[in-house]
């Protein structure tokens, strides 16, 4: 792994750290766990101890307490990363939209459909990323996704009392060659409008974040080939031929049932992606205006 790598990874576990999760929740049941969050309680953290401290200053204490209160981790979506000055962007774990500020120059040069992985906390009314986090690609981000939602899935059953935390399986493996197109999961299903699911949604994001990261790199190290994801279309005739990514179909044929279209759509997203890359994996292929106006989708 890369120095540059491990001080991200580094840097997200100290967050993790500081931020935080209250102990003793384990054995609560989700009504439990409910009444207490709408109760206004807080758990008690390093951040929360630092914000209550009389000693510290008190613009100090106000964003501690506001990142203890409302930092949201999460897999933030930009379909077009320019800050002008913040970019909005959606999480592909919860369906969250932000729009947030990332710092000056970080954006420079990044992909359309890039997926950051990290944190944001508002700061004087603003959503600001922390600055620790990584950058993914869509097929990344989309693997990445699923991992996190088998997570708050297994969260969730330990704290509803069916599974002991004990008893937990262990960690699937990311599937980065076989995972659903989360990527364009909100453009055809609503969020679910639930404060504590999101709240859930954070903290498995938050816990996982340092150890998803270093798995990234470490799959891009050692399979650099799926960097390039899959093969831009070199023509138009692409649209008439069967393709594993779509479990056979063709794409005109991948327009007939939502399924099928969301894989259509998560390809079109990764493809755009490639055309923007910079380097040996920027893979422009064929004019893909060209193949939305052949689908009907009105060019870009």
């Amino acid at each position: 792994m890369t120095a540059p790598a491990l001080q991200q990874c580094a840097a997200l576990a100290l967050e993790a750290a500081v931020r935080g999760t209250q102990r003793g929740i384990e054995g609560l049941s989700v009504k439990q766990l409910i009444d207490l969050h709408e109760s206004g309680h807080r758990p008690q953290t390093v951040l929360t101890a630092f914000a209550a401290d009389p000693e510290t200053p008190a613009h100090l204490a106000r964003r501690a307490a506001d990142w203890a209160e409302h930092a949201h981790y999460g897999l933030w979506q930009m379909i077009f990363p320019l800050a002008s000055p913040g970019v909005t962007c959606t999480d592909l774990a919860s369906g969250t939209s932000r729009y947030i500020a990332f710092p000056p120059g970080s954006l420079d040069g990044v992909p359309r459909w890039t997926v950051w992985l990290g944190g944001v906390i508002p700061v004087d009314g603003v959503w600001r990323a922390t600055g620790a986090g990584i950058r993914l690609s869509p097929a990344e981000a989309d693997a990445v996704a699923e991992t996190l939602s088998k997570a708050a899935e297994k969260m969730i059953m330990t704290t509803s009392g069916g599974m002991p935390l004990a008893e937990m399986l262990p960690p699937e493996p990311v599937p980065y060659r076989d995972a659903p197109p989360w990527g364009v999961r909100w453009n055809y299903f609503d969020p679910k409008d639930d404060p504590l699911y999101t709240a859930t949604i954070s903290s498995a994001v938050m816990m996982l974040a340092a150890r998803l990261a270093a798995d990234v790199e470490l799959h891009r190290a050692s399979h650099p080939e799926d960097a390039a994801g899959h093969p831009a279309p070199a023509s138009a005739a692409w649209l008439d031929e069967p393709h594993v990514a779509l479990h056979g179909l063709t794409p005109r044929e991948a327009e007939a049932d939502t399924p099928s279209q969301m894989l259509l759509d998560s390809l079109f997203h990764q493809f755009e992606y490639q055309a923007d890359l910079n380097g040996p994996f920027g893979r422009p292929g064929v004019d893909l205006n060209l193949l939305y106006q052949e689908l009907g989708w009105g060019g870009e």
